[in-house]
């Protein structure tokens, strides 16, 4: 089975993983931090970049994505990293793809111990079948500025946001080292890497990093929460005891010395702080940290640092979950998945949440049906490959399991959402489409204090007539195809305050959209947190149809599809016509129409896509035309 891909949009997703410096850095630890890239400023950042084969090198990575797994993101510390993506359509494309990021020089002194660190994720996809590729991150030093080279490491098991540290001593360095990252994919492959925060400093005898902060996204108030983590001993000498220290915004610093400790140079150990968290409602910064090593305050604190965003609710409600789903009508998997198990499912716990279907346009030429705004979504989510389903803004594994095998995982994944506590109080007020125009009217009680975006989608129930006329994949209707978002895909921003009721209207105009009934139509409204694309909360609600009509009992436009630069528009009421492409821009003017059967010249249309619509007694009725 082959997925379809879209090179440019890989990405990872975002979890909340925000290290920070706590502590104020001493002059040693400048200088003893030989060289740091975390790419902030992009990739190659300090490296220099070089292609060695195939179309694909590293490249920078922000913000969120989560094509192949649902954990990663793009930056460890902050929002950026260096990517290598290689994706193969079709067997034997480009033979294998490698690039390398190579340090500049590093004047490091000879007999000095030295460690290089970094976090990576490399993921190793395999296919429906079972084939797995070969993905490869390399690591090799040079101690002659790069004339020869040496591996340190190969680093080929599927790892998410992983830290990775090397000791230099047994490569004897000199003040003319060199350090290269080689991404590799084999023939076929369909690799995923990412690095960040790499780091060369120089040893301490005392020297400790925070690997690991547990703390949950969202808390309810009232909740205990412990204090726990990860330390790794980076230095050379045993850790022996630790001074662990916590605080919450810029309230009371807990402070506990754990001693009677024996933690080996290289190994790490969960460390429990002895005084509990109690949350209170609202949007918390919760810090846990390091400040002594064996007695010693004098360490590199460059990681010793770990930072969090918690969110803490007032109470919690019931939790309406969201499907989204990432399809075209022109790739084959997608009906295989449809076919497979997704439609059974749906026609089963349809009514147990909102559902929305985004058309893309790959694979070949797309979806005729597939709107900007939907390519915006893809992007946010950072979505390669079709089909891919989300809930409520996690990625469900749709490529581990075989298309027939889903259903099972399917049920269980949304059995899951709806055991979710949500945080909104949301409900659908009014709902309507007239004049060409969508208005939404929206309730909302928070449970939480904080920004998060109010999303409302219009969807049609059932299309039927965005089948591809040159790469069809053997589906015949398409369920809640997203017709507009509403005002746009970013949504509307809102600062809540738990506790304090919120109303919106949201409206949008519906020209150069693909609606083939008005009569159906659907509205879903839902709340993210673009912190972590995770939804809180959803509803829907049948939209009233006011002036708009069906356009067939209005009018019908004909020959359809038209090849000889002519079409008849037959009314039963005079007024006007305009048509728009598949961008809403209007490529015929208006041209008035008496009742019975009017001829329209479409000779300076290009095939393709257009809505013809007409327009009488303030009304306007809207139906699809096809030029070949």
């Amino acid at each position: 089975m082959a997925l379809f891909f879209n090179k440019n949009l890989i990405k990872m997703k975002k979890q909340l993983l925000l290290t920070s410096l706590f502590a104020i850095l001493f002059a040693f630890v400048a200088e003893a931090q030989i060289f740091f890239e975390d790419f902030e400023n992009g990739t190659p950042g300090s490296f220099t970049h070089v292609q060695v084969n195939g179309n694909y090198g590293w490249t920078n990575c922000t913000g969120y994505a989560g094509v192949f797994s649902s954990t990663a993101r793009c930056g460890i510390n902050g929002e950026n990293a260096a990517e290598f993506v290689s994706v193969f359509q079709n067997s034997g494309a480009n033979g294998a793809e490698e690039a390398y990021l190579e340090t500049p020089t590093l004047a490091l002194t000879p007999g000095t111990n030295y460690e290089l660190s970094f976090y990576y994720t490399l993921l190793i996809l395999q296919n429906q079948s079972g084939t797995q590729f070969n993905n490869d991150i390399i690591v090799d030093i040079s101690t002659d500025n790069g004339t020869t080279w040496v591996n340190m490491l190969t680093l080929d098991q599927n790892a998410v946001n992983t830290l990775e540290s090397i000791n230099l001593a047994p490569y004897n360095v000199t003040n003319q080292t060199k350090i290269r990252f080689t991404a590799l994919t084999a023939a076929d492959g369909i690799g995923y890497s990412t690095l960040d925060d790499v780091l060369v400093k120089e040893v301490f005898a005392d020297d400790v990093r925070m690997t690991d902060f547990v703390l949950d996204d969202f808390y309810l108030q009232g909740d205990v929460v412990t204090m726990a983590g990860e330390i790794k001993n980076e230095g050379t000498n045993n850790i022996t005891s630790i001074e662990l220290n916590w605080q919450v915004d810029n309230g009371t610093i807990y402070t506990q010395t754990l001693s009677g400790l024996n933690v080996a140079s290289g190994s790490t150990l969960n460390v429990t702080h002895q005084d509990d968290w109690t949350t209170t409602v609202g949007e918390k910064n919760v810090s846990l940290w390091v400040s002594q090593v064996n007695g010693q305050s004098n360490f590199n604190t460059f990681y010793a640092t770990q930072t969090k965003v918690a969110q803490v609710a007032s109470q919690v409600t019931t939790k309406f979950p969201l499907l989204e789903r990432f399809t075209s009508s022109t790739c084959g998997p997608c009906a295989g998945f449809n076919f497979g198990s997704f439609n059974a499912f749906h026609q089963q716990r349809m009514n147990e949440y909102a559902y929305i279907a985004y058309h893309v346009d790959w694979p070949g030429d797309g979806d005729p049906y597939y709107q900007a705004e939907a390519g915006n979504r893809r992007g946010y989510y950072g979505v390669n490959s079709v089909p891919s389903l989300f809930v409520d803004g996690e990625e469900y594994d749709i490529i581990s399991n075989p298309f027939s095998a889903n259903t099972p995982l399917l049920n269980q994944t949304v059995n899951d959402a709806l055991a979710t506590d949500a945080y909104f109080q949301l409900s659908i007020t009014n709902a309507h489409v007239e004049n060409s125009t969508v208005t939404v009217d929206v309730d909302i009680t928070p449970y939480l204090t904080g920004d998060y975006t109010i999303h409302a989608v219009l969807v049609e129930h059932e299309t039927v007539n965005n089948i591809s006329p040159t790469q069809p994949n053997g589906e015949t209707e398409f369920e809640s195809v997203m017709m507009k978002m509403i005002p746009d895909a970013n949504g509307t921003t809102e600062t809540f305050t738990a506790g304090t009721a919120v109303q919106k209207q949201l409206t949008a105009s519906l020209a150069g959209t693909f609606i083939e009934e008005w009569n159906d139509l659907q509205i879903v409204v839902f709340i993210q947190d673009n912190r972590t694309q995770t939804v809180l909360q959803s509803a829907k609600q049948d939209t009233t149809l006011r002036t708009e009509q069906v356009a067939q009992d209005v009018f019908s436009i004909y020959p359809n599809p038209t090849n000889n630069g002519l079409v008849f528009v037959d009314t039963k009421e005079v007024g006007t016509i305009e048509i728009y492409d598949t961008l809403g821009k209007l490529v015929l003017s208006s041209a008035n129409l008496e009742i019975g059967k009017n001829q329209i010249s479409v000779e300076n249309l290009t095939q393709g896509l257009y809505m013809a619509r007409v327009t009488s007694n303030n009304k306007s009725y809207t139906a699809k035309l096809i030029v070949e």
